[in-house]
């Protein structure tokens, strides 16, 4: 119990780094242990344990090289990251696949994509996941991967099966009753494969899917993240009233959400390209300076380098070639801008050649430019081609009896699709000549998406809920929300009953899938109630956060929360677990105007729920199981 362990702590506080030290425990002592410490603490007891973990079986120490990988990972050092993966490969790689095996690959990917941004050494990790996960049951993990592949055949050219992975995973995501969220994200991937060959109008309606589905769980985050990308594709397809829409959300998200500070920073980045896109171009370098004064709010180093670029552009279309070249200069010179496009460099190098009064490079880089484009847009016209003959693929495959009577009705199908390529070249030939004309006024560009693999500090890497942190975090800035307020506030604490003894006679592997089955009936039944945290404090022990949620409401959510975890057994291959939990309550009173009392006072009625037979609520202050 927390108030309980936090009294012992004191105690044993002076002898913590010894104890440490000496490590003498197994993998699950050490993952006990992990499940409450931060990231950086996690590092230095994972590090602790190195001696003794040369004596484990061989999939322990792949476990234990994993959870290292994964933690520097989180604290981007993904060289050392890789070093980690490195070894974790090489023990689980020897053993049947495993979880930790697929998603050391996938670890070993984004690490390396953070590092090259090179499809040739981070895809191959990539596939291998893939291959490791077919052999597993575990359908978030295929479909996760199946998404992460599609992204590595749009840049080798074969968008086609880029398509078909993330209708694969999505069909999947439903057939299994995945959460809302992977759902989103492959409606995101598939979103940005279709605006990375330019088809925008697709793009976009997948994008809002996933703004959909995330607004349904409140995952403020990715709805904004989804805004962004929006507002880009509405861009492209010159749909002023979307864009403008899209930014006053964007903006609206930023002032409602302090906690996310790089909000503001893309909320004025975006405001700057949509008024650029609009001809505004005295309102964009208004935006656009503003969004690099705050450019210290994000890491983003990428947007932070377009926006010096878009304001160049700004500048250059105000007749302000001076300001323009400054831009454009610091853009190619500064040393942390990394990832830059073809298009911005030759764009920012016909700036500076412009204000340095010569012509000639200005206009060489602008055909240079010109030429770029052709390609890409010929690479984009042929991506329509493969997505029309995919439709045309679907609509045989419907009628396929019909068809095969029929031979004059597939003749004249092809011909219909020579037609349409005959459309679409004549329509590239006219696009090409309005381009030749305009060059100086070229603003497309396609921009990376933002980090689609990441991986959060904030999720417990067990059950996928808040960790003990982040919990806290959320805690205590709904504490000062309902204080400043006056608005209701209530907690829940609840752990497994008899958890030893679950792991004792089924194993740890079961005890984990009891742990997250826990942690996902808890999500269920929490997220009912709008701004609420589930997280993970404990090995098997919970903490709720509820904003605007009173004694009485808070009694009737433990209450559904108990039925529903003593309801559901947890379905195994031969046999079915059936488990419980105990739940304590405590709710905001000018007495308890703290955190760290409504947590001991939650602990406490947990600890009596025990008492009186487990699998029962308590509330604080109250002696009465429900």
């Amino acid at each position: 119990m927390l108030k309980r362990l936090s009294i012992i702590s004191l105690f044993l506080l002076p002898f913590f780094a010894c104890s440490v030290a000496g490590f003498q425990g197994d993998i699950n002592e050490l993952e006990q242990q992990l499940s409450t410490l931060s990231s950086d603490e996690k590092i230095t007891l994972l590090h602790q344990a190195s001696d003794k973990m040369t004596v484990w079986p061989q999939a322990d120490q792949g476990r234990y090289f994993f959870w290292l990988a994964f933690e520097y990972d989180q604290s981007n050092q993904m060289q050392k990251a890789i070093d980690y993966y490195n070894k974790a490969i090489d023990i689980l790689g020897l053993l049947p696949p495993t979880e930790e095996l697929v998603k050391s690959h996938s670890g070993r990917s984004y690490a390396t994509y953070q590092l090259t941004n090179d499809p040739q050494q981070f895809c191959p990790d990539r596939e291998q996941a893939l291959s490791y996960a077919q052999q597993l049951d575990n359908a978030d993990l295929l479909a996760q991967t199946l998404t992460q592949t599609a992204f590595c055949f749009d840049r080798m050219g074969n968008f086609s099966l880029g398509i078909q992975r993330l209708e694969k995973a999505m069909k999947l995501a439903q057939a299994s009753q995945l959460t809302p969220n992977r759902q989103a994200m492959i409606f995101n991937a598939t979103g940005l494969l279709y605006r990375r060959n330019g088809l925008h109008s697709r793009a976009y309606d997948n994008l809002h899917k996933a703004y959909d589905l995330w607004e349904e769980v409140d995952d403020r985050q990715d709805m904004f993240n989804m805004l962004h990308s929006l507002t880009g594709e509405a861009i492209e397809l010159g749909q002023w009233s979307k864009t403008n829409q899209h930014v006053e959300q964007m903006f609206t998200m930023a002032e409602q959400s302090p906690q996310f500070a790089d909000f503001e920073f893309f909320a004025l980045y975006n405001a700057g390209r949509n008024a650029l896109a609009q001809g505004d171009f005295q309102l964009a370098i208004e935006y656009l300076e503003q969004a690099i004064a705050k450019q210290a709010l994000t890491q983003e180093r990428y947007f932070i380098a377009a926006s010096y670029i878009t304001l160049g552009i700004a500048y250059v279309r105000a007749k302000q070639t001076g300001k323009a070249a400054q831009m454009a200069q610091h853009y190619l010179t500064h040393p942390e801008f990394s990832g830059q496009t073809e298009q911005h460099k030759l764009i920012a190098n016909s700036i500076v050649a412009l204000n340095n009064n010569d012509p000639q490079t200005a206009v060489i880089s602008l055909y240079e430019l010109y030429d770029l484009e052709k390609r890409l847009f010929s690479a984009k016209i042929d991506n329509q081609v493969v997505y029309s003959a995919l439709d045309h693929a679907a609509q045989l495959a419907e009628f396929e009896n019909l068809l095969l009577e029929n031979k004059l009705s597939i003749n004249q199908l092809r011909l219909n699709t020579e037609k349409d390529k005959q459309h679409i070249s004549q329509l590239t030939t006219a696009l090409f000549g309005l381009m030749s004309l305009v060059l100086v006024a070229l603003t497309v560009f396609l921009f990376q998406s933002r980090r689609f693999f990441k991986h959060s500090a904030q999720t417990d890497y067990l059950t996928g809920i808040a960790n003990r942190r982040f919990t806290m975090e959320a805690g205590e800035k709904a504490l000062t929300r309902a204080t400043k307020r006056q608005r209701a506030l209530s907690l829940l604490i609840f752990d497994i009953d008899h958890f030893k003894r679950i792991n004792d006679t089924y194993g740890h592997d079961v005890g984990d899938k009891v742990i997250k089955a826990a942690a996902t009936r808890a999500k269920q039944v929490c997220n009912t109630q709008k701004y609420s945290t589930v997280g993970r404090i404990g090995g098997e022990e919970f903490l709720v956060i509820l904003p605007n949620v009173d004694q009485q409401q808070a009694r009737t959510l433990a209450q559904s929360l108990l039925h529903a975890i003593a309801d559901q057994p947890v379905q195994l291959k031969q046999q079915a677990i059936t488990f419980t939990v105990s739940i304590g309550v405590s709710t905001l009173t000018e007495a308890s105007n703290s955190l760290p009392l409504l947590i001991n006072q939650a602990d406490s009625a947990l600890y009596k729920a025990k008492h009186k037979g487990r699998n029962c609520v308590i509330v604080a202050d109250t002696d009465t199981p429900l």
